[in-house]
């Protein structure tokens, strides 16, 4: 499973929140557990989570202003 589909689950199912995406793009502590709760080998960099949790973060921000107006 890719992170963006496990971070869609996780987000669908209510176990992360927007503040809890926002608090990876600058926490590196928080970046480090999403890391170790998703990958196998979690020596990996936390950069990649970051790339990953970015433009999901702007996805459901985009989702959700556009579920407002509806």
């Amino acid at each position: 499973m890719d992170m963006w589909n496990w971070l869609h689950d996780c987000y669908k199912e209510g176990s992360l929140s927007i503040e809890d995406l926002e608090r990876v793009l600058f926490d590196d502590a928080a970046a480090k557990i999403f890391w170790e709760e998703w990958s196998i080998d979690s020596r990996d960099f936390i950069e990649y989570v970051r790339n990953e949790v970015y433009p999901f973060l702007q996805y459901v921000k985009k989702r959700e202003a556009k579920a407002c107006k509806a």
